[in-house]
């Protein structure tokens, strides 16, 4: 009996050691693998050291650029994201703020980190306003929509009817524009100083010519300007000469570049040309451009940062502001979607061409189409890739030049996609 109860003992003994050690197992494996998972997380959030490397070799690299061509700029490295531009000593400042009473600093603090940031997420951001994005944002037609329209003599829309009358004929009901569908942009400004260059053919033969308010264009400038019309950015000023201007273009796009008023919407009866009102992202208040045009451009510009310079300081900039967030994308979830605080759904009842019911004749001939009504399969190739890596979402600033803060709208996908 005493062997028989030693025997039992002995089994209940080992029975447990194995339990014990069954336990022990898991437990060890559970922290094991919450190790490896922080440590993973702790990859992706963590600035490695060549990180530091490649953000500081851009820094240098932007400062021996101002050095080379800003005119008498310097810029003093803070750190590997922070500098600071300063105006040549002996400098004085001649724009008065009147807001704020102060006369413009004449230096600047300068976070290339962050700019470098921006300039990827305003290659993908949605620019002109859209029906969706008021019926979206919160108060969007109460508090964002009044923002828009002059004269109209409220702080607010209380009158939504009244409101839609205004922004209608140049409202679309989602973006019209594909990002990345033009391979090459040229942005060409209304200065004298263009009549001491000849660089007509050049800008001609970009894929889309982007002309800023009243810059005529017509034979007489056309070695120094070119002749291709593709958009024109205008402001409230530019409203009253715009049918002179145009001379007969009726395929030149036009988007307002701040509010819509009376001026523009008489004005915009008048043309058949398409209409859009820019939604508005302010990155800093435009000064004079200082360099000086040159006919002959046979410039150095090593000292510019090269393309895969940028490309590798983004990944790094990128990677340093995952490590600031307090919870990273992927741990979110939510990838490239990660600072969407505000989602939508398009509503496909909504039409998908801009207008109003009341449009003129002259208006119904606008070839809206061109803009909103673009087959997938037309599309350059890398704006159909971006369509599908952004999965139909189109995404706007809310206000401002911050990195958060989104407003992303869900479309269906499109048909020839499908």
């Amino acid at each position: 009996m005493r062997s028989h109860h030693q025997g039992g003992r002995s089994k209940l003994t080992v029975l447990q050691l194995l339990c014990a050690v069954a336990v022990f197992s898991v437990l060890l494996f559970t922290i094991q693998s919450s190790f490896f998972s922080d440590n993973a997380n702790r990859k992706v959030n963590i600035l490695r050291p060549e990180d530091i490397q490649i953000l500081s070799e851009f820094q240098s690299s932007v400062q021996q650029c101002v050095r080379d061509r800003g005119l008498g700029l310097s810029a003093h490295i803070i750190d590997h994201c922070n500098l600071i531009l300063k105006f040549p000593q002996g400098t004085n400042s001649t724009w008065y703020n009147a807001q704020f009473k102060i006369f413009e600093p004449l230096e600047f603090k300068y976070n290339v980190c962050e700019a470098v940031l921006l300039w990827e997420q305003y290659r993908n951001m949605t620019t002109v306003l859209t029906r969706e994005y008021l019926d979206v944002r919160p108060n969007g037609w109460l508090d964002y929509a009044a923002m828009r329209i002059a004269q109209l003599g409220a702080d607010k829309c209380y009158n939504r009817t009244l409101c839609e009358e205004h922004l209608n004929v140049i409202l679309p009901a989602k973006p019209p524009f594909h990002p990345r569908q033009f391979h090459k942009c040229a942005v060409v400004g209304n200065s004298g100083d263009l009549l001491k260059t000849e660089f007509g053919e050049e800008i001609d033969s970009h894929d889309a010519v982007f002309r800023d308010n009243e810059a005529p264009v017509n034979e007489k400038y056309a070695k120094y300007v070119g002749v291709k019309r593709d958009f024109r950015l205008v402001v409230r000023g530019a409203a009253r000469n715009m049918v002179k201007i145009l001379n007969g273009s009726d395929n030149e796009v036009l988007i307002i570049k701040s509010v819509t008023h009376r001026d523009f919407n008489e004005m915009i009866k008048t043309i058949p040309n398409p209409v859009y009102l820019f939604q508005g992202i302010v990155l800093r208040r435009g000064n004079p451009d200082p360099f000086p045009m040159r006919s002959e451009r046979k410039e150095d510009w090593s000292s510019v940062p090269s393309r895969e310079m940028i490309t590798r300081a983004h990944a790094s900039a990128l990677r340093l502001q995952r490590s600031q967030q307090t919870t990273s994308l992927k741990k979110d979830g939510l990838g490239q979607f990660g600072n969407c605080k505000v989602w939508g759904d398009a509503d496909p009842r909504k039409g998908p061409v801009s207008g109003s019911p009341d449009m003129s004749e002259v208006r119904k001939k606008s070839d809206y189409k061109k803009w909103e009504v673009m087959p997938f399969k037309s599309l350059r190739k890398e704006a159909r890739d971006h369509y599908v890596q952004m999965q139909g979402v189109s995404q706007y600033k809310m206000d401002g030049n911050k990195l958060d803060d989104l407003v992303c709208v869900r479309h269906r996908p499109l048909e020839s996609e499908t």
